[in-house]
């Protein structure tokens, strides 16, 4: 049982990470919240969506940004430059 247990548990990881890792176009982002640009790391783009927190450096193409797959509702970058995240089940990140 314990084999089998880790078979699973690594195909979970490897579709997960395959997941996390993927890009998408603009117009394929999930029921978008809110967007904020990060000041302190130029042109870096941060998108709260129905499915989770993306991140894109130009504006066109984006990747999770975090590994949660469970709603963003929120994403600000407050008057010092730092940037909060409100996702659901994880808290303020």
């Amino acid at each position: 049982m314990k084999n089998i247990t880790t078979i699973i548990l690594l195909i979970f990881m490897a579709v997960t990470s395959s997941v996390y890792a993927a890009s998408i176009k603009t117009d394929k982002l999930p029921q978008i919240s809110g967007i904020a640009k990060h000041s302190a790391s130029g042109a870096t783009y941060f998108a709260a969506t129905s499915e989770g927190l993306f991140v894109s450096e130009e504006g066109h193409t984006w990747i999770r940004s975090f590994e949660s797959m469970m709603p963003a509702t929120l994403v600000a970058e407050t008057s010092h430059g730092e940037l909060y995240a409100f996702i659901v089940g994880e808290g303020l990140i």
